[in-house]
Formats: structure tokens, C-alpha cells, sequence
């Protein structure tokens, strides 16, 4: 994020008035004190150009990656689809695969969100 905001020729008080959050929360990030939650992951991947928590290009999006990316956590998503939390964990880190129900559940949900985002 640093590098970005330095390459835009940024303060981090433009970034932060950016992102919504206070200057000390950007130093926070940028220095790796703090990490961003999740609701902040959508303006930061629109400032970026990409969600950094992705893996590398080519890769398909992961669960998690999703799910970050519209700003919904973990608990979240696991309550409106109804599966226990660390069940979500373990399908969004692979050591857990859902049944074809429970995907086409949680496919239906995050795209309701995402559309229901993209016109608010």
C-alpha cells in the first residue's frame, strides 16, 4: 500500500481520506502493526487495482479472497449460509471441500451481494 501511495505521490492523509479512516490507521497498516479489516477490504482493493491477499495472477479467486473482497467476515458469510465458522475456514484455506448444495448456496449468496453492492 506504501508503494502506492508514494508511486500517486500521496500523503497518508490523502490515502486515508481515500479509504475512509483515520491517518494513524494507514501508518498502522503501512507499517504492519495493524492489519485492515475486512470491511475495509474493498476500498483498499480499488486503490490498489488488486486484492493483495490473492494469490499470484492466473490463480483462481479462493473463497476467502471473495469474501474479503466485498467486505463480509468470515462469521458473516458462515451465519447467512449456515455452516459453523471454522467449517468456512477450513473451505476457504482447502482442507475442507462443501458439498455441491452448500456451493451453489454460498455462490447464490456472494453474488447477491456483490450485485446488491455494485448498485448501492
Amino acid at each position: 500500500m506504501k508503494q502506492r501511495r508514494i508511486e500517486l505521490d500521496l500523503t497518508q492523509r490523502d490515502l486515508a481520506a481515500r479509504l475512509a479512516v483515520s491517518e494513524w490507521t494507514v501508518l498502522n497498516w503501512e507499517t504492519g502493526l495493524r492489519q485492515p479489516r475486512v470491511t475495509h477490504y474493498p476500498a483498499i482493493i480499488g486503490f490498489l487495482g488488486f486484492d493483495p491477499s490473492r494469490p499470484a495472477k492466473g490463480a483462481e479467486p479462493s473463497l476467502g479472497a471473495i469474501r474479503r473482497s466485498i467486505g463480509v467476515s468470515r462469521r458473516e458469510l458462515a451465519r447467512r449460509i449456515g455452516v459453523d465458522e471454522g467449517t468456512l475456514r477450513d473451505w476457504e484455506r482447502g482442507t475442507r471441500r462443501a458439498s455441491r448444495q452448500i456451493e451453489a448456496r454460498v455462490a447464490t449468496f456472494l453474488a447477491s451481494l456483490t450485485q446488491s453492492r455494485k448498485r448501492g
